[in-house]
């Protein structure tokens, strides 16, 4: 009897086959998810690489700009604040920059981060991480470039106006940041003019120190 008479025989020579295909496709795939696990790891890894130093600057860059900002304003309206608390301490007249920096300050209080960098602030990063990284000298500023270019702006003892010293805190910030900041910042530059013609005025006599 020849072999493709034996049914046991045939049965197990297709049986072999069904086994070792099996067995290929099972390592097929597990080698498959193996290396597009390894693959889709490397290229975060690299997409990382590429964009996170890029991005630190630029959040850095905007994140100080704004912090600064909101610093220099509620520095200014707290002294004027002082200045008020003083004066009434003194039993003399306070001047009306006082009652109006509590107003701005409470204005400048609820500006919140959502309402300076909102989704669509980030809306063109976002998409910009389809395409190749910025190179890192394109405008990325360090925080020596960022001393520097705050030293070139002349400081509130060099009889700057606050009308001025406001417009300088806002160049360079968005047009968001700007609609957000520029009403509360020319708001706090007339409580600080106020101040200063109060302080300046003899009749009130001297502003207790």
């Amino acid at each position: 009897m020849s072999d493709s008479d034996d049914v046991w025989g045939s049965e197990s020579i297709g049986d072999d086959h069904g086994y070792d295909r099996a067995i290929a496709e099972r390592d097929w795939n597990r080698l498959h998810g193996i290396h597009g696990t390894a693959g889709y790891r490397e290229g975060i890894a690299e997409s990382r690489e590429a964009h996170i130093q890029a991005g630190f600057d630029k959040g850095f860059r905007e994140g100080l700009q704004a912090g600064m900002a909101l610093g220099i304003l509620e520095g200014g309206l707290s002294t004027t604040q002082a200045h008020a608390a003083l004066t009434r301490q003194s039993q003399a007249p306070v001047a009306p920059a006082g009652n109006a920096a509590e107003s701005v300050m409470a204005r400048l209080t609820n500006i919140n981060f959502d309402q300076l960098f909102p989704w669509e602030h980030f809306r063109g990063d976002i998409e910009a991480l389809t395409g190749p990284p910025p190179p890192a000298e394109s405008g990325m500023a360090t925080i020596g470039d960022l001393l520097v270019e705050d030293n070139a702006h002349p400081s509130p003892r060099e009889m700057v106006s606050p009308a001025d010293r406001c417009e300088q805190l806002l160049a360079g910030m968005t047009a968001i940041q700007r609609d957000q900041l520029g009403p509360v910042c020319e708001a706090a530059a007339e409580v600080f003019d106020q101040d200063a013609a109060s302080v300046q005025r003899p009749s009130e006599g001297p502003v207790p120190i």
